[in-house]
């Protein structure tokens, strides 16, 4: 954000980084329109391509095939699948609660 100097992706501002997984990080943002807090999985398109998860699939297809399981699913022991952004300078963000 120009006015704040704050790291933005869309609404949600960046407060910090969580941790971080096989694929990307994980960092905790607020959304400016509702104040909800929510975290949000960065992950490289450019790695997930040259990673083979087994031998005819690279990462990325295990990720997607994970957003498209996530969209599917709504139990109050998993995590909810709010947006999937895809960003400029090869990056990938899926947003949850």
């Amino acid at each position: 954000d120009e006015t704040t100097g704050c790291k933005m992706i869309n609404q949600y501002v960046h407060l910090g980084k969580i941790g971080a997984g096989s694929y990307g990080k994980v960092v905790k943002y607020r959304n400016i329109k509702d104040g909800r807090l929510y975290a949000i999985k960065v992950l490289s398109k450019h790695y997930m391509l040259k990673v083979r998860v087994v031998r005819s699939e690279t990462a990325m297809t295990d990720v997607l095939r994970e957003v498209s399981l996530m969209k599917m699913l709504d139990h109050p022991n998993i995590v909810n699948l709010i947006e999937f952004l895809s960003m400029l300078r090869g990056k990938w963000c899926a947003i949850t609660v």
